[in-house]
C-alpha cells in the first residue's frame, strides 16, 4: 500500500524510470538483432553465389572484413584436396565511387 501511495505522488519520477526501462530494452533488443543479422549475412552470401566455402588467409577475419593476398595457385591446391568438387580464385575489393554521389562499391 505504501508504494501505491509513493507513485501516486511522484508520477513523473515513475514515468521516467518506466521510459528509461523501455529504452534500455529496446537498445538490448536492436543489438541483439545486429548481432544476428552480422553472424547470419556470411552464409547468405555463400548461398547467394552458391559455394560451400571461403578460403582465406589464417590471419585475416574473413573474405569481406580485410584485404590480405594469397597466391592463385591455392585455388588449385584446395581443389586437389578429398571432397572439393571445384576450387576458383577470387579477388574482392572494396572501395568507394564518386559520380554524382559517393557510393561503396565492391
Amino acid at each position: 500500500m505504501l508504494a501505491l501511495r509513493d507513485l501516486q505522488w511522484r508520477r513523473r519520477r515513475f514515468a521516467i524510470a518506466v521510459m528509461a526501462t523501455a529504452t534500455a530494452f529496446a537498445m538490448s533488443l536492436l543489438m541483439s538483432w545486429v548481432n544476428a543479422r552480422l553472424h547470419n549475412e556470411p552464409g547468405k552470401i555463400l548461398d547467394v553465389l552458391g559455394v560451400d566455402a571461403w578460403v582465406v588467409d589464417e590471419r585475416t577475419s574473413g573474405p569481406f572484413t580485410a584485404s590480405r593476398v594469397v597466391p592463385a595457385d591455392l585455388a588449385q591446391e584446395v581443389a586437389r584436396r578429398p571432397g572439393v568438387a571445384a576450387a576458383h580464385p577470387v579477388v574482392l575489393l572494396h572501395s568507394t565511387m564518386q559520380a554524382r554521389s559517393t557510393r561503396d562499391v565492391t
